[in-house]
């Protein structure tokens, strides 16, 4: 956690405080990192990349394949923005 990418926008790296959650200093904050500058972090400590659009197919034979994967979704599953 201390090596991950902070950034004012999820575009560079994760905003808000990774240790707290949506609590205290998080309170109605939006606290996220997007999938591209996470796989870069990854990266340094395993193979990561980004899948952003793979269908549930490439999904599962990424599991298949014994790899762990990392899925974003929207709250109550609504349609991003």
């Amino acid at each position: 956690m201390k090596t991950m990418p902070k950034g004012k926008t999820p575009f560079e790296g994760y905003m808000g405080n990774p240790k707290i959650g949506h609590i205290g200093e998080n309170t109605g904050k939006r606290t996220t990192i997007y999938p591209e500058p996470l796989a870069n972090w990854a990266s340094k400590y395993a193979t990561g990349k980004d899948l952003t659009g793979a269908t549930i197919e490439d999904l599962k034979r990424e599991l298949d394949e014994g790899h762990v994967i990392l899925v974003f979704v929207t709250s109550g599953w609504k349609k991003p923005i």
